[in-house]
C-alpha cells in the first residue's frame, strides 16, 4: 500500500463533530506514520476467513492437502508468532497468552493408516509446550482452561498442559469463561452445571440451558423446565414469570452490575430489572447492558417510539440525559442524524452461544451508518461517546472484538481493496497484502 495514497485521502477527509452539530465536511480517520504490512501468497485467500484479534493475535487461514492451516501474527508488530503454520480443533483464538495447536505432519513412525499428530500449547512468544502424546484434540483456551480429548474421553487441561478436574467429563470442546468464580460446562448427561475457579464441581450438571454468572446471579432452565435465577450455591433466588418467557426460552439477559434487560412479552417493551425482578424502567427498545475491558461503566442503549434519538441508560434504569447521535447536513442542506439503533430484540442466546456472545456482542461498541445520499459512519461506545467517524466510501469496519480491533476494508482513490485492522480510534494498524 502506498503511503501517498493514504495521505491523499486522509488529508481530504476531516472528522465530524459530535452530537447536535452541523457540518458539510466528510468524515475521516487518524492515520499512522507507517502502515505495517503482512504479505501473504496463500492460494484461495479469503479475507472473511481471517480471524479477528484476540489477545493481540490474529490468524490467517491457508487450506492445502494437510487441511486448514493457521498462521498467527501480532497485530501491534505484524510479526509472526511462529515461523510455521498449525492445525487447530476450531477457529483459533489466543486467550491468556496461549492457543492450542497441532502439528501439520504425523509423528515420525506412526502408522500410515492411523497417523498420530502431536498437540502443543503455543505461546505468544512463539515457544511451545508439548502435550501428552495420547491427546488427539484440544479446543480453545478460555480463562486458563481448555477441553482436550484422549483415548475417547474428554477432559479439562490448564495452560500448563496438566489435567484439571479429572472427574468432570465435558461433552463439548467449548470452554466457557470463569465468572464470579463459576464456570459453565456441559456434563456427560448433556445438562449444564458449574465449576469453581479450581476446576471442582460447584453446581452439579442439572440444567437444560444456563447462562454465565454475572453479579453473582445466573439465569437457568431447571429439570422442571422452569426458568429461574440462581446464586453461586445453586439456590433459586426467583422464578422468572411467564411475561419474560418466549417460545425460545427466557428473555432475561445476563445481569451486569445488578441490572438486566428483559423483553416483556405481554407489553412488547423492554424492562430494566433487578435479580429480584423489580422493574426499574421500561422502554420500547433496548440493548443488553455492556461492561467490558474497553468500557468500565455498564450501560445500555434504549429508545422510546416518541423519541427522536436513542439514549444511554444505566443499570438503575435511568437515562444519562443526552442523545446518542451525530448531526450534520448533506449537500442539499438537509439535516441527517447518525446514531446506533437498538435492534429491538432481547440479547439472550442459548448456552451454546454464550462464549461467542461474550466475545462479540459484549464489546460495548456499536457501529452506526447512514446511506441516505451520504456515506457516513461512526463508532459509539457504551457511554454514548463517539470513538471515531469515517466515510463508508473509503472505510468499512466489521464488528470489534474485546481486544479493541476490527477487521475492515479500506478503499484507496483507485478503488482497490486493502485488507486492514482498525483500532477503536480508527487508526489503521496493519494491512494484509495478497501477492
Amino acid at each position: 500500500m502506498k503511503r501517498t495514497l493514504f495521505a491523499a485521502i486522509i488529508v481530504a477527509m476531516s472528522s465530524m463533530p459530535a452530537r447536535a452539530q452541523d457540518t458539510d465536511k466528510g468524515a475521516g480517520a487518524p492515520r499512522r506514520e507507517e502502515i505495517l504490512p503482512i504479505e501473504v501468497d496463500f492460494e484461495g485467500f479469503e479475507w472473511a476467513k481471517v480471524t479477528n484479534v484476540y489477545d493481540g493475535i490474529f490468524a490467517i487461514q491457508k487450506s492445502d492437502n494437510k487441511g486448514i492451516i493457521w498462521n498467527f501474527y501480532n497485530v501491534e508488530t505484524a510479526a509472526p508468532v511462529s515461523r510455521r503454520g498449525w492445525l487447530t480443533q476450531d477457529s483459533p483464538r489466543f486467550d491468556g497468552g496461549v492457543c492450542a495447536v497441532c502439528d501439520t505432519t504425523p509423528v515420525k513412525g506412526s502408522p500410515a493408516n492411523d497417523p498420530k499428530y502431536q498437540w502443543y500449547i503455543l505461546h505468544k512468544s512463539g515457544e511451545t509446550t508439548a502435550l501428552d502424546p495420547a491427546i488427539t484434540a484440544v479446543g480453545n483456551f478460555c480463562d486458563g482452561l481448555a477441553v482436550a480429548k484422549a483415548n475417547g474421553k474428554m477432559f479439562f487441561i490448564n495452560d500448563k498442559g496438566r489435567t484439571v478436574a479429572p472427574d468432570v467429563q465435558p461433552r463439548s470442546f467449548v470452554t466457557y469463561p470463569l465468572r464470579d468464580n463459576r464456570r459453565l460446562f456441559m456434563g456427560a448427561s448433556m445438562k449444564f452445571g458449574y465449576l469453581d475457579g479450581e476446576g471442582r464441581i460447584a453446581i452439579e450438571p442439572q440444567y437444560k440451558n444456563a447462562h454465565n454468572f454475572s453479579s453473582n446471579y445466573a439465569v437457568v432452565c431447571n429439570a422442571s423446565r422452569k426458568n429461574v435465577i440462581i446464586d453461586p450455591t445453586g439456590r433459586v433466588v426467583r422464578e422468572i414469570p411467564s411475561q419474560y418467557v418466549s417460545v425460545t426460552g427466557t428473555t432475561v439477559t445476563d445481569f451486569v452490575d445488578g441490572g438486566a434487560v428483559a423483553l416483556n412479552t405481554e407489553t412488547g417493551r423492554y424492562d430494566i430489572i433487578t435479580p429480584t425482578l423489580e422493574v426499574r424502567a421500561s422502554y420500547d427498545k433496548a440493548t443488553a447492558f455492556y461492561n467490558t475491558i474497553i468500557n468500565e461503566d455498564a450501560n445500555a442503549i434504549v429508545m422510546n417510539n416518541d423519541w427522536k434519538h436513542p439514549q444511554i441508560c444505566s443499570t438503575n434504569g435511568r437515562t444519562l440525559g443526552h442523545n446518542v447521535c451525530i448531526s450534520f447536513r448533506d449537500i442539499s442542506g438537509n439535516e441527517i442524524f447518525l446514531q446506533p439503533e437498538p435492534d429491538g430484540e432481547a440479547d439472550n442466546p442459548l448456552a451454546a452461544d454464550l462464549l461467542e456472545r461474550s466475545y462479540w456482542n459484549n464489546t460495548g461498541l456499536r457501529l452506526a451508518n447512514v446511506y441516505l445520499g451520504e456515506t457516513r459512519g461512526a463508532l459509539f461506545n457504551s457511554k454514548g461517546e463517539v470513538c471515531w467517524t469515517f466515510d463508508n466510501e473509503y472505510f468499512k469496519p466489521d464488528d470489534f472484538s474485546p481486544a479493541g480491533y476490527a477487521k475492515g476494508i479500506f478503499w484507496t482513490a483507485d478503488k482497490s481493496d486493502h485488507f486492514v485492522f482498525f483500532d477503536t480510534q480508527g487508526n489503521i494498524k496493519l494491512e494484509v497484502v495478497v501477492k
